[in-house]
């Protein structure tokens, strides 16, 4: 995929893509400015033309089966597929963790946090740790 295909794509109400391969024109795409493009990398060399594809068909990308009506959210920490029965109760989730999730970022700021499970886990599988105290 390239910059053309990109603009055609934007021109048709196309959202963004993943791309489970390498993209080419990078700086055509980018200056798009409103189409999220995710892939592995660029190449400069172009694509092989097999046609449209398919639509309303699952798809693989990165391993993982995406089936018509999975959403796809990406950010630039990466791309995550979240099943599409599975959304309203995921969403419900992380709004009732939000709150707490804000507050324990707000305290890590600060400084105010104590890893004393991480400690615990250690000591439970036998890992040797060094006395700090003296």
């Amino acid at each position: 995929m390239g910059d053309l295909v990109a603009t055609k794509a934007r021109h048709r109400g196309i959202a963004g893509f993943v791309v489970d391969g390498l993209i080419r024109d990078l700086p055509g795409i980018l200056e798009l400015g409103d189409l999220p493009v995710y892939a592995r990398g660029v190449t400069p060399i172009g694509p092989l033309h097999r046609g449209p594809g398919e639509i309303n068909y699952p798809a693989v990308a990165g391993g993982i089966v995406v089936h018509p009506g999975d959403v796809v959210i990406g950010d630039l920490n990466g791309v995550v597929l979240v099943p599409g029965g599975f959304v309203e109760e995921l969403v419900g989730r992380l709004q009732a963790r939000s709150a707490a999730e804000s507050d324990y970022t707000a305290a890590v700021a600060r400084g105010d946090f104590s890893n004393a499970w991480v400690d615990a886990t250690l000591k439970e599988a036998g890992v040797l740790m060094e006395d700090s105290s003296g």
